[in-house]
Parts: structure tokens; sequence; C-alpha cells
């Protein structure tokens, strides 16, 4: 009886996410420039990151795929209430990782 087992490991750990602010506030119908982030990974060099805008009524809009530490341009909210800048990075192992920037706007 021949046995055989084979063990695939996979990078586990996620990326990293530093984005530039904690919060922002603005103003309803004002361009508002969204920070960068920056997407860190110990051992993956391809890291994918998205950024999405939820919306104070929970609906989520893609704002687009962008390269790390690239500039992530501005965003004209049109509606009041707390938003969130959502940055999604996922690795080529598939780790993700997601952090939540608030945003007030009156």
């Amino acid at each position: 009886m021949n046995i055989q087992n084979t063990i695939s490991a996979k990078y586990k750990l996620p990326p990293t996410i530093v984005v530039l602010k904690d919060s922002l506030t603005g103003k309803m119908d004002e361009e508002l420039s969204l920070p960068s982030a920056i997407v860190q990974d110990d051992v993956d060099g391809n890291v994918r990151l998205f950024v999405m805008l939820v919306a104070p009524s929970a609906k989520i809009l893609s704002h687009g795929e962008y390269a790390s530490e690239s500039a992530i341009d501005a965003y004209t909210f049109t509606e009041k209430g707390m938003w969130y800048i959502r940055y999604y990075a996922v690795d080529s192992s598939g780790n993700v990782t997601i952090k939540d920037i608030p945003v007030t706007i009156s």
C-alpha cells in the first residue's frame, strides 16, 4: 500500500494598510480629497488595493483599483451623514485587509 500526502502551505498573514488620515469632514456637494494609502506585505510584492465608498444608506460605491502609495483622487459626497472610505487590500495568496476611514458630511 502506497499512501501519498500533499501539503500545500499558503502565506497566511494579510497585508497592512496605512492611511495618512484617521478621519475626514466635509460638506455635501463639495469635492473632498481622499487620503492616500500605503499597502505593505512582508512576503508578497503584488498587493492589490481597492477603494470603495460606503454611503450613510449603506450603499457601496466602487471608487477603483490603485497601485500602493498612488494618489487617490477626490470625491463629491452627495448625501449628508456618516460615510466611510473603505480600503480593501488583497495579496496573491488571497489574504485580505480592510480599513475604514470615517467621513462626516454636513
